[in-house]
């Protein structure tokens, strides 16, 4: 829409009216992303229920002020009131233009004192000029004063039948209590890149203008969730490419990060590219890019990266095209979830550093040189677990295996890619049967290589390559192997050739104390109760059919209720029952003994192969 006047000296000055004001929405039919707000006033309107208060809460740009207008051609429509203003009349057109003065549009932040708010409740009695309502539109209400606040109550709560008030802010929670109780609030969504991209594609053929879809996504995401901002952005553009828009000059108009520049550092972190990473810097820095801003599009990147390998759908969380969308997909095959999570949260925290720094570009570089050296993920956990059940230590369940240290039987094959390439499993041999030096254990099947990696050199430095190679060097002969003790049996072994058999009175007692655990079980079917605070616990038999229970260290008030006179009778009824003899208890908190965690860890240290482990980590076993 174009117009023009005259100035005083004859020079005819053309006024040109931007996108964001010539497609501003004049209809609730027009409004974008905000369905629910537009249905719940269209029908107020349509069952004669408008409140005489509203407010309006949401992010900039998503037609909050634009629903206002709307609401108040609704009201002063010459056909109405109506949910379908007809747009033409003449009181249409002056809201439209801004002209009408039954419409007062106030900037709550610079109209914010007590003295504003004394001069509207005395405009506030006087009726519509030429329409049928009033409509006081106060933008940003949050920055009014407590005063003013206060002095808005009373005609708030009861305004005069021909005013309407409607309240817009982002900041809704900065607005009093008492005045939210006199309003109905309303809610304004970010809209979504898809909506946006479908109304800039209808600006884009009312101008005559074209531009690939790949290009309009950029634009909608820069948008950030705003209709305004979205035909703001699209105005540069137009400006700078004319009227047939592409991706790269949409990136080059708004200064965005190239995508590919993005692509070129993952590929890199999955190569261990130490040289690729620092030619995207520089590439980065040629092209004016800011470090500030390349590092939030990186963690938007990586987020990406995980979504595609971890969601089912991702077209559902990453706002793109779909090529974009599918390759996303097919770059996280490379990539370990555990790896991604890692990555994403080292970016994070060096937000911080970069932010604060006076030479961005040198913490950039470091940032990327660790992302890109970051070893992949080992599990310890599955590990520990495996040696507590007595199993064989297996590669195959914390690493895959490192190029450049191949065993002679991986010799020749590509290397993987990160968490993503094949894995070999290692079989520990029963004590007393060791293979032959040249005898090599049977490997697992291989899982499909992901794409070929540069070659990836082992860290001296780092630990996990360390600690991979510690997990698989057999235990010397002068590292003897410590045994675990197998519980007792209930029914006493035979006794060997030439071994005396053991007293009677200590068989007794490793029955009971073999026995335990059974006991409990027996004894959950008749006192459930008392059997759940028995949990953990162990029994020792001493002298004159004494035993005694041991607690762990944590379980004091479990001790307490298990003696409590009512449950000790029970205790020793049932006890007498399922061993056919009577007993007395007594009760001990125990610093090693019926504690489960610590005894497993006690189990885990005496591994010779852990304590290499915790010792080059600096760690140590918890939980």
């Amino acid at each position: 829409m174009h117009g023009f006047f005259f100035h005083r000296w004859g020079v005819r000055v053309v006024s040109y009216l931007v996108l964001a004001r010539k497609w501003r929405p004049q209809s609730f039919a027009d409004l974008v992303g905000q369905e629910h707000v537009a249905r719940t006033l269209a029908n107020a309107i349509d069952q004669d229920r408008v409140a005489h208060a509203y407010l309006f809460a949401g992010p900039r740009g998503v037609g909050k002020t634009t629903s206002a207008r709307i609401l108040a051609m609704c009201l002063n429509c010459e056909k109405g009131p109506t949910a379908k203003p007809c747009g033409k009349c003449e009181v249409c057109a002056d809201i439209q233009s801004g002209r009408s003065l039954d419409v007062i549009e106030i900037d709550g932040a610079s109209n914010r004192g007590i003295d504003e708010i004394r001069d509207l409740r005395e405009s506030v009695r006087y009726m519509a000029s030429s329409g049928k309502r009033k409509v006081y539109i106060i933008d940003e209400v949050h920055m009014l004063t407590t005063e003013a606040f206060n002095a808005l109550l009373k005609t708030l709560e009861e305004p005069p039948a021909h005013v309407v008030f409607v309240f817009a802010t982002t900041r809704a929670t900065k607005v009093p209590a008492t005045i939210l109780s006199r309003t109905i609030r309303f809610e304004f969504r970010r809209i979504t890149t898809e909506d946006i991209v479908k109304r800039l594609q209808t600006v884009l053929n009312g101008e005559g203008m074209k531009a690939d879809k790949k290009a309009l996504h950029l634009v909608a995401r820069a948008a950030d969730g705003g209709m305004r901002d979205a035909l703001s952005l699209l105005e540069q553009v137009r400006s700078y490419g004319g009227d047939k828009l592409e991706a790269a000059q949409v990136e080059e108009a708004l200064g965005l990060v190239d995508e590919e520049l993005l692509f070129a550092v993952s590929s890199a972190a999955r190569d261990t590219d130490i040289p690729g990473v620092m030619d995207a810097i520089q590439t980065l820095v040629e092209n004016g890019g800011d470090p500030s801003d390349f590092l939030l599009a990186l963690e938007e990147h990586f987020r990406h990266l995980l979504v595609g390998r971890v969601s089912k759908d991702p077209g559902r969380l990453i706002e793109s095209t779909n090529e974009t969308i599918a390759r996303y997909k097919e770059e996280a095959k490379a990539f370990d979830p555990d790896d991604l999570v890692r990555m994403l949260s080292l970016l994070g925290e060096g937000g911080r550093d970069l932010r604060n720094s006076p030479r961005p570009r040198l913490v950039l570089e470091m940032l990327l040189l660790r992302l890109v050296r970051m070893e992949s993920t080992v599990s310890i956990g599955k590990l520990l677990h495996q040696l507590e059940t007595g199993g064989a230590v297996s590669d195959a369940h914390f690493r895959a295996e490192t190029p450049g240290a191949s065993s002679p039987a991986s010799a020749g094959a590509s290397s993987p890619a990160r968490g993503a390439g094949s894995i070999r499993a290692t079989q520990s041999a029963p004590a007393g049967n060791t293979p032959a030096p040249n005898q090599e254990a049977p490997a697992t099947p291989t899982a499909k290589p992901g794409p070929k990696p540069k070659p990836k050199s082992n860290d001296a430095g780092s630990d996990a390559p360390k600690a991979e190679r510690l997990l698989a060097t057999p235990a010397t002969p002068a590292e003897p192997k410590r045994e675990i003790a197998t519980p007792v049996q209930d029914t006493e072994p035979a006794p060997l050739t030439g071994q005396a058999k053991a007293p009677a009175g200590q068989a007794k007692k490793d029955a009971i104390d073999g026995r335990w655990p059974d006991f409990l079980g027996h004894l959950s079917t008749d006192n459930p109760m008392i059997a759940s605070l028995l949990h953990g616990s162990i029994a020792h038999e001493r002298a004159g059919d004494l035993v005694e229970i041991l607690f762990p260290r944590d379980q004091m008030f479990q001790k307490d209720q298990v003696f409590d006179p009512a449950n000790v009778s029970v205790l020793e009824t049932v006890f007498e029952s399922f061993f056919a003899r009577k007993v007395s208890f007594k009760g001990k908190i125990g610093e090693h003994v019926g504690d489960a965690n610590h005894l497993r860890k006690e189990k885990l240290k005496q591994d010779p192969r852990i304590d290499r482990i915790l010792d080059m980590l600096d760690g140590e076993i918890s939980g």
